[in-house]
């Protein structure tokens, strides 16, 4: 819940308070949503190809008070509650990329801890923002609505039931830590440069990399553009063509590089 203003109904500035309302529905598996095609709907992909598109959910605006409806896997709030280190910005040298692949395969390790992320992770949570004087209001305004309950997603959009059709897709825990452990061996694959004698920014298959995993850990990681999961020329589907190239820029580098030293120590 936000309070922007004063939190009493009495209060001059209370009509710009905002609410969040939120509802999590705990189930053993993973759960991404999709939605019918709506300019009021915003579908965030998550888990690449294991989550076929489906993802987490925006919907706005669906009423005079409601002012968006956020609808997400329950995993968000799992990977908030480990240290988000490394993966506020984008990397630019392969040193930060290592950095950032390493803090991604910490954060599996910890769901997998129960010491360390209490509870389940699986299910989803609807949460829904509410402009209102009060706290008791908009939760009468939120149970009102009938947004809070799944029922009301499972049916097409009418003038009764303005919210708009989802669909739901589960995930198992094990294929999630397996698709991630695939994934991850794809990005060992592009051979990152480790060592640091050199610093070396990242190119543009690189930085792609380490989006895409970001999305398959289940990280939103935000104006950041990964790839499509059904992407015919995705990186990881031609990583032989890839490696060739990197082979002979690696080789030019180096090259360059004992040019570089040749020439100082003879000075």
């Amino acid at each position: 819940m936000n309070f922007i203003y004063g939190s009493e109904a009495h209060h001059f500035e209370g009509r710009h308070n905002w609410f969040d309302i939120g509802l999590t529905y705990y189930l053993e598996d993973i759960v991404l949503m999709g939605a019918d095609s709506s300019p009021y709907v915003e579908i965030y992909p998550m888990l690449l190809a294991l989550g076929q598109g489906y993802g987490s959910v925006n919907i706005k605006p669906v009423h005079l008070q409601v002012e968006r409806i956020k609808i997400y896997p329950h995993l968000v709030h799992a990977l908030k509650s480990t240290s988000a280190k490394h993966l506020a910005h984008l990397p630019t040298t392969t040193r930060g990329w290592h950095t950032t692949f390493e803090a991604m395969k910490k954060k599996i390790e910890s769901l997998k801890d129960p010491s360390v992320v209490k509870g389940d992770f699986g299910g989803f949570q609807i949460k829904l923002s509410i402009k209102t004087v009060s706290v008791l209001r908009a939760l009468d305004i939120a149970e009102s609505s009938d947004f809070m309950f799944v029922q009301t997603y499972l049916q097409r959009n009418s003038r009764l039931n303005p919210a708009p059709r989802m669909f739901f897709k589960p995930i198992t825990l094990k294929d999630y830590f397996i698709n991630f452990e695939k994934f991850s061996e794809k990005c060992n694959q592009l051979l990152v440069r480790k060592r640091h004698d050199l610093l070396q920014n990242l190119t543009s298959i690189e930085k792609r990399a380490i989006i895409d995993l970001s999305n398959v850990l289940g990280w939103n990681p935000g104006g950041w553009h990964g790839t499509n999961w059904n992407d015919n020329n995705a990186w990881w589907l031609h990583l032989g063509e890839f490696m060739v190239l990197v082979f002979f820029l690696n080789i030019k580098t180096n090259l360059m590089f004992t040019s570089f030293l040749f020439i100082n120590r003879i000075q």
